[in-house]
């Protein structure tokens, strides 16, 4: 891993690297938590870092479960491919700023590259606000309401993609 750091040509190759790293370390530091608790909060869950900011990607309909209710914060920015299956994606924001249209982008190509419309030109991803994503009582997990929402459409595109 030293050798593939020294050889990263970009911020993105490192990046790429980290991200491999938190997939496979197993354990992951949380707050107040052990750290057993904390890697199995993230199991199921893929983590990106682009341009410093945090997006996470659910693997399955138990990690966007997860993703959506118990790791989600009220002013993180939450998208899933409009109308078809597929993760759940969060983009992490602590310090409550404006999300840059970059990173939204990035954010919703993940969402529609991990998506079954992964194979079209273009996919409508929405997005919302994680305060205005719910999970009904007894649904499945994954399943979530909306209650405020957009649309963006972007090419699908996986993390080691552009």
């Amino acid at each position: 891993m030293l050798i593939q750091v020294e050889n990263a040509a970009d911020a993105d190759s490192l990046n790429r690297l980290r991200s491999a790293l938190v997939d496979r370390s197993p354990a992951v530091k949380g707050r107040g938590k052990s750290r057993q608790d904390s890697s199995s909060e993230l199991s199921g869950i893929r983590v990106i870092i682009f341009q410093g900011w945090e997006l996470l990607v659910g693997k399955n309909s138990e990690g966007n479960d997860r993703l959506t209710t118990r790791l989600a914060r009220a002013d993180d920015l939450w998208l899933h491919a409009e109308g078809q299956p597929g993760s759940h994606v969060l983009i992490r924001n602590p310090r409550k700023m404006e999300i840059p249209h970059d990173i939204l982008v990035k954010a919703a190509s993940l969402a529609a590259y991990y998506s079954k419309g992964k194979g079209a030109g273009k996919v409508a991803v929405t997005y919302a606000e994680a305060r205005f994503v719910r999970k009904p009582k007894w649904a499945k997990p994954g399943l979530v309401t909306l209650s405020r929402h957009e649309t963006i459409m972007v090419a699908p595109a996986g993390a080691a993609q552009g």
